[in-house]
């Protein structure tokens, strides 16, 4: 399956079922049903409406993955400002070595934190 962006530690898989019926009562069927004799029925009438509805169940998902990215953003930024405070190269002088943080870039972007 591959990489899964930041949530490796979750178990993914699939399942391939060939020939399988899976009986009208075990459906679920909160946004739609199927009648005996196989036609489809909703409560919604309107097609759009009827997407909001399925779709909304995905809304808590994204919410929950946009705050751990917020999350990490915050760490990574801690982590990387502590790390260019203590790291030093490269100062005027061959004998003397400044820390990253103080070099021009850096403090121009200070701003934006």
């Amino acid at each position: 399956m591959g990489k899964k962006l930041g949530q490796n530690g979750l178990d993914n898989g699939f399942v391939s079922f060939n020939n399988l019926r899976i009986p009208r009562e075990y459906l679920l069927n909160r946004n739609g049903d199927v009648s005996p004799d196989g036609k489809y029925l909703s409560p919604f009438k309107d097609p759009n409406k009827r997407f909001g509805a399925s779709l909304g169940a995905l809304s808590s998902g994204r919410v929950g993955i946009t705050s751990m990215a917020v999350t990490n953003l915050k760490s990574a930024l801690a982590i990387a400002v502590r790390y260019s405070a203590v790291r030093k190269q490269f100062g005027p002088t061959p004998n003397k070595e400044l820390p990253v943080i103080e070099y021009q870039m850096q403090v121009n972007t200070q701003g934006y934190l």
